[in-house]
């Protein structure tokens, strides 16, 4: 039922508010992604957590937070999982992060794990991850508001892969989810 009325809420929000359609379609993401939290056997959220667990909380969706990046292909014999650094600037400093292959064979999506200075305060202290589509090219899009907490931030029952110390923003990442304190603790590693 408060899935149901949750739904009929957000078409009101975007009935009311003039949304663009990529706020539109940040919001389907993020309702489809709650509901499998919700209903999913799979879902990281104990089954205990389920019945009071609404939605993930998140930072307002911001399109500042969309940085041109560019990726710098690194051909690393002895870990094939590093696929290389990704470059953006924000406010006039360049930052090099260091990117994995999600599936090393098809190499199509990239794996971007980080931790900025909301961590351990507005986001989860073991740091967030994005996933971002490669397609042969050197420019890419960096989309913080489709940053998300690991698996382990909401069950313990996950492990999670570490943030190089190297990804280690020195500014707040003000998008994508942060904590719900129903169900994924600030101090948990």
């Amino acid at each position: 039922m408060k899935i149901f009325l949750w739904s009929w809420f957000l078409m009101g929000l975007m009935a009311c508010v003039e949304i663009s359609a990529y706020q539109k379609e940040v919001l389907t993401f993020r309702k489809e992604k709650d509901f499998y939290f919700k209903n999913m056997p799979d879902s990281p959220i104990p089954d205990t957590l389920k019945p009071n667990f609404n939605r993930l909380a998140y930072f307002p969706i911001d399109e500042k937070w969309i940085l041109n990046a560019k990726f710098l292909p690194k051909n690393d014999t002895f870990n094939a999982e590093i696929a290389g650094l990704i470059e953006f600037q924000y406010q006039k400093q360049i930052y090099r992060l260091t990117a994995f292959w999600e599936d090393t064979l098809k190499k199509s999506i990239l794996f971007l794990p980080f931790k900025d200075k909301t961590c351990g305060i507005s986001t989860y202290s073991g740091g967030r991850y994005l996933n971002i589509n490669f397609q042969e090219n050197t420019e890419l899009k960096v989309d913080f508001n489709y940053a998300y907490h690991p698996f382990c931030a909401y069950n313990p029952n996950y492990i999670c892969k570490k943030v190089p110390q190297e990804n280690t923003l020195d500014f707040e990442v003000l998008a994508g989810e942060k904590l719900n304190e129903d169900i994924a603790p600030k101090n948990t590693n």
